[in-house]
């Protein structure tokens, strides 16, 4: 691992290189890769998945990981909390190859609709990352859902972005704005993306849907979606979460 970037107050970046210098593998934006950590007090090692959330062609694989705190009656994770509190730059990491169907559709040339909830947007940078990288003129909408700003991620990366691009047009939507958030700089509107909103931002003549996030996020998102009249074979989905689902 060559590079640890904090993004929030939950979510790190790890930035990966082949330890024998060797090149890395190709990958779809939208893919994962498994992550492999020995739990001492297990005893074991434990997989995890994480999306790529950086495009493809790059001098690294990047993953940006949540940091699973303890709630309710659920523990803590174990795989990334060591990530976030043990794991330093120089360490050697092992990973698997890239897969996953949740895919950018990179033949087509219409618009495409980005939508996610937190540490959703992962496999959703990757996508925007390359759609940018690929100087392809495609319009591009990216709505983005947080709790408020300190668990906003990769705000900075994706507004430098909308302003040299654009196609790209975001909208960031914070549930419970903090005191020092600040409407029309930090986020666009309070609130979760609703029907109003998706009919105001994201809908797009023969658009692609790509959506990510906790299981009720998706579920709603999907149906909001449908109701406005998106084909359902427009909507590709991967969901976040302890009970994720993945359809393509």
């Amino acid at each position: 691992m060559v590079k640890k970037q904090v993004e929030s107050e939950e979510i790190t970046s790890f930035y990966l290189q082949a330890a024998d210098g060797g090149s890395l593998p190709a990958f779809q934006p939208g893919q994962y890769i498994s992550v492999q950590r020995f739990i001492p007090e297990w005893g074991l090692s434990q997989p995890r998945q994480y999306s790529l959330s950086d495009a493809p062609g790059k001098e690294w694989l990047r993953i940006s990981v949540k940091r699973e705190d303890a709630r309710d009656e659920a523990p803590a994770g174990k795989v990334s909390g060591i990530l976030h509190t043990e794991l330093a730059e120089g360490d050697i990491l092992q990973v698997s190859p890239p897969f996953g169907d949740f895919v950018l559709h990179q033949e087509r040339d219409t618009p495409v609709v980005l939508i996610s909830a937190g540490v959703g947007q992962t496999p959703l940078l990757s996508m925007l990352q390359h759609l940018l990288a690929s100087d392809q003129s495609r319009p591009i909408r990216y709505l983005h859902a947080a709790r408020h700003g300190a668990v906003h991620a990769m705000k900075q990366e994706v507004g430098t972005l909308a302003q040299q691009h654009a196609q790209l047009q975001q909208r960031v939507f914070y549930e419970t704005p903090a005191a020092n958030d600040t409407l029309g700089v930090d986020f666009h509107q309070q609130g979760r993306i609703d029907a109003d909103a998706i009919r105001a931002h994201a809908l797009l003549p023969d658009a692609d849907y790509y959506l990510c996030g906790p299981v009720g996020f998706m579920q709603q998102q999907h149906r909001q979606l449908r109701e406005a009249g998106v084909e359902a074979t427009r909507i590709h989905m991967e969901v976040f979460g302890s009970n994720a689902m993945t359809t393509a």
